[in-house]
């Protein structure tokens, strides 16, 4: 069995920062009905689909923690939901067989309503209100996230060695 690879942190860092800078300058300009995808989120779970389950929660919380330098929700939750979402992903990488673009987007989707969740049931306790409104703005803005994540994970998919990131050879196993 080789040796596991481990992650490059001095090279994904400032991926992760660059997508997280990005998300609050670029993105807002890519809205389409009101809506735009989460830049860091596609990232995050290309990686926690191919790192291990420990790099993945570190990448998760990292990449939360730098949305919430510049992310109005209370301080701290980006940090715990990425932290939790990149958790989730590694599971369902480690018990579903996912190893395509499709698939990617696919968790990405669900990755990202679970993240619009939070910061949703955040706001109703802050503001005990709910606007419905902004319900279907998740919903459209997870598929559009899970839209941006099928044009990214190609060419990502080309750097995994450079990053550090694991191979899948066989069907529950991580090489």
């Amino acid at each position: 069995m080789p040796a596991v690879i481990a992650l490059h942190w001095w090279r994904i860092a400032p991926l992760l920062l660059l997508a997280c800078l990005l998300q609050v300058t670029l993105v807002p300009a890519m809205k389409v009905g009101g809506v735009w995808p989460s830049l860091p989120l596609v990232l995050l779970v290309f990686v926690a689909l191919n790192a291990s389950l420990y790099e993945s929660l570190a990448v998760g919380f990292v990449t939360g923690a730098m949305l919430d330098l510049f992310a109005s929700p209370p301080f701290g939750l980006l940090g715990l939901s990425y932290g939790a979402l990149g958790l989730g992903a590694w599971f369902v990488r480690e018990n579903v067989f996912i190893d395509s673009a499709l698939g990617c987007a696919s968790v990405a989707f669900v990755a990202s309503l679970v993240s619009s969740t939070i910061v949703a049931a955040a706001e109703i306790l802050a503001h005990l209100s709910f606007d419905w409104h902004c319900a279907s703005w998740a919903l459209l803005g997870s598929l559009y996230t899970a839209a941006l994540a099928l044009l990214l994970v190609l060419p990502l998919n080309r750097t995994r060695r450079f990053f550090g990131l694991l191979h899948r050879v066989q069907f529950g196993h991580v090489r």
